[in-house]
C-alpha cells in the first residue's frame, strides 16, 4: 500500500513539474528581453526533468547562443539536442543550425560526420519511441511580424491605445534572425479565434488568424 501512494505521490509531482515548466516556458517565449528569457530556459533546464520543455528549453538556448555568436557553446547544444531529444521535436532546422554553428568554428569534419549521422536510419533505431503526445494545434490571431523590436513595441501600443486587449508581443528565433510576432494569447479552435476576433476588433483592424 505504501508503495502505491509513492507511485502516485511520484506521477502527481511529475504532472505538476511538467505544468510548472509549461507556464514558464511559455512566459520566457513571450518575453521581449532575450537575457531574461535566456534565464527562464536556463532554470528549466536546471530541472535536468528530460520532459518536452526542457527539450524546447535547450533548443533555445541554443538558438540564442547563435544569435550572440557563441558558436561553439551553441554548437555543443545542438548536438546534444539532435542526439538526445524526442525524434518528434527534431527537424532539419535544428540539424542545419548544428551544422552551421559547425561551420562557422571551423569543423568541416564534424560537420560531415554529423550530416551522415543525422540522416542515417542508424540514429532512428537508437533513439527511444517518444511518449510525448502529439501537439495540439493552436490558433492566433496575428497583427504583424517584425524584425524590430522597436516596431513591435509601436504596433502593441497603438492596438492597447485602440482599447485592443488579450495582445502581447512573441520573439521568435527563425533562420538565424529574431523575429517579433504581435498577436494574441492562444486559442484551442479556429472558430473560437474567428469569434474572439468579431467580437473584440474593429473590421477595419488588419489581422489574420493562424495555426502553430
Amino acid at each position: 500500500m505504501k508503495n502505491k501512494y509513492l507511485i502516485i505521490l511520484f506521477f502527481l509531482t511529475s504532472i505538476f513539474s511538467q505544468n510548472s515548466e509549461k507556464l514558464l516556458y511559455e512566459k520566457a517565449l513571450s518575453t521581449i528581453d532575450g537575457d531574461k528569457a535566456l534565464s527562464m530556459y536556463e532554470q528549466i533546464l536546471k530541472s535536468n526533468s528530460m520532459t518536452e520543455y526542457y527539450w524546447l528549453s535547450l533548443r533555445k538556448k541554443a538558438e540564442i547562443n547563435y544569435a550572440k555568436g557563441l558558436y561553439i557553446s551553441s554548437s555543443n547544444l545542438w548536438k546534444e539536442f539532435n542526439l538526445n531529444a524526442p525524434s518528434s521535436l527534431i527537424d532539419n532546422e535544428s540539424k542545419n543550425f548544428l551544422f552551421r554553428s559547425l561551420n562557422v568554428i571551423g569543423e568541416d569534419d564534424s560537420v560531415k560526420y554529423y550530416q551522415r549521422l543525422l540522416s542515417s536510419e542508424t540514429l532512428k533505431d537508437q533513439k527511444k519511441i517518444s511518449s510525448f503526445p502529439d501537439k495540439k494545434t493552436l490558433w492566433y490571431i496575428q497583427f504583424g511580424v517584425f524584425s524590430s523590436k522597436e516596431s513591435a513595441e509601436i504596433m502593441l501600443d497603438s492596438l492597447l491605445s485602440d482599447g485592443i486587449k488579450n495582445v502581447l508581443i512573441v520573439q521568435l528565433f527563425e533562420r538565424g534572425k529574431m523575429k517579433y510576432y504581435v498577436r494574441t494569447e492562444s486559442f484551442t479552435s479556429n472558430s473560437k479565434a474567428q469569434r474572439f476576433a468579431k467580437r473584440n476588433f474593429p473590421k477595419s483592424k488588419e489581422y489574420v488568424i493562424i495555426s502553430k
